[in-house]
């Protein structure tokens, strides 16, 4: 993902295509391999226009160890 950012890309984790990815018919279909596993399939493509960072919440500590 860091190195499609540097040639101006822009990438997605589309987790939710795992399972589906992981169905042999899906698999022989798209020429995957039955032993391969899909984990965090990334669409990558060019974006429309530059985009700024997205507004992000503070941190919240859970529990310390």
């Amino acid at each position: 993902m860091l190195s499609a950012h540097a040639m101006g890309l822009g990438t997605c984790v589309i987790g939710s295509a795992a399972a589906a990815l992981n169905l042999p018919d899906l698999k022989q279909e798209l020429g995957i391999p039955p032993e391969a596993i899909a984990v965090a399939p990334i669409i990558v493509g060019k974006p429309r226009g530059e985009t700024g960072p997205s507004a992000r919440k503070e941190p919240q500590v859970l529990a310390w160890w």
